[in-house]
């Protein structure tokens, strides 16, 4: 398995045949991206291309690069063997359906947005497409107005994802998914809520029971992402274990909030703190143990950890790309797909740092 990581200006460089071209690029890039995208098929015309619109992208050589132009749009260069991936584009506006493999697969997804199933039906998406490791992101834009996409062999897609599956006899997939927050005090229950708005907390006017808990909500408080939520649904037994879902939006006058993913009546919402700088650290040597054979890794962070962080994300990156000592690629989402634990269960998450190793079973033994 070759690989090259590349900036749009210098995919000129690569000196080997691609099979499949994975591309990460700004939203206010799009043009740009989309030049450069016949440049690269001229020359390589037989070469599979997959992106997905980013907030700012994450490059392991300059891992923080959304202020440099250069770097707006990047692209990881794969030789692959043509007969063990294969590429499936899903509608999410649909009931999904099950499909017919010959081939268990480990997949990388990215999605143009979220919606319903993501949230609520990512074990059908794995049980459809005979899917055991799961990771992926989604898209992001740089501004709230702007449209995110996902772009497979020259076409644009809106309510669509891109599933990118490894056949898991030649390839596969592995990785975690971690944050920096801690559950506290007192349980929380839904007991009114449409979509990803929620009227009631424990039978009062939701916006009023966080108020009392953590002070008064305001947008520089929400814009900061300082509070997100534990979220415990149906089938998850312990909020260490439940996803993070941050505040979207809030109606002072209606007394609700907006979250960035949707919940039903009886989840369960906890207040989440951040964890002491000592054990951030220690979390983040969760991914040190990742393989060092022929590997390349996709990171998805949350735009959320972005505001949150400020400068301390990027002493994270620079951790990783010490401690990894391998080429990673990635962006900075509004969502990102993975398990918290070794072989757990597939979740969507916000506010949190997923890994995901792509590597060659050949090259290990």
């Amino acid at each position: 398995m070759r690989y090259d990581i590349v900036t749009y200006e210098k995919w000129h460089e690569v000196d080997f045949e691609p099979d499949l071209v994975i591309g990460f690029y700004q939203d206010i890039k799009e043009a740009t991206f989309k030049i450069y995208y016949e440049k690269i098929k001229e020359k390589f015309p037989d070469t599979d291309f997959v992106a997905c619109s980013t907030e700012s992208n994450i490059y392991n050589q300059i891992p923080y690069v959304d202020m440099d132009e250069e770097h707006r749009c990047v692209y990881l260069f794969l030789e692959l063997d043509k007969n063990a991936y294969d590429i499936r584009i899903v509608d999410t506006s649909g009931k999904l359906t099950a499909k017919t493999n010959e081939k268990r697969y480990d997949a990388i997804v990215l999605s143009s947005g979220y919606s319903k199933f993501l949230d609520d039906d990512i074990s059908i998406l794995k049980s459809a497409f005979d899917i055991d490791n799961l990771f992926g992101a989604l898209a992001g834009v740089s501004e709230p107005e702007n449209t995110p996409q996902v772009f497979c062999n020259g076409r644009f897609y809106d309510n669509s994802m891109i599933l990118l599956m490894f056949d898991k006899t030649v390839y596969e997939i592995s990785g975690l998914s971690v944050h920096q927050f801690e559950p506290v005090g007192f349980e929380m229950n839904i007991t009114r809520a449409q979509g990803a708005r929620v009227y009631e907390l424990d039978n009062r006017s939701a916006l009023d029971v966080l108020d009392e808990a953590i002070g008064t909500i305001t947008h520089k408080k929400i814009q900061s992402f300082s509070f997100p939520f534990f979220l415990k649904k149906s089938g998850i037994h312990s909020f260490d274990k439940s996803p993070l879902a941050s505040i979207k939006d809030f109606d002072r006058e209606q007394k609700t909030i907006t979250l960035y993913r949707y919940v039903k009546e009886q989840d369960k919402l906890k207040l989440s703190i951040p964890l002491s700088s000592q054990e951030q650290i220690q979390r983040l040597k969760r991914f040190h143990g990742i393989n060092k054979g022929n590997t390349i890794a996709f990171i998805f962070n949350c735009v959320g950890i972005k505001f949150y962080l400020g400068m301390m994300e990027y002493v994270y990156l620079m951790d990783l790309k010490r401690q990894l000592d391998v080429p990673f690629i990635g962006f900075h989402s509004f969502g990102e797909i993975g398990s918290v634990d070794i072989n757990g269960e597939t979740i969507l998450h916000n506010q949190t740092i997923s890994l995901a190793a792509l590597s060659c079973r050949e090259d290990k033994k």
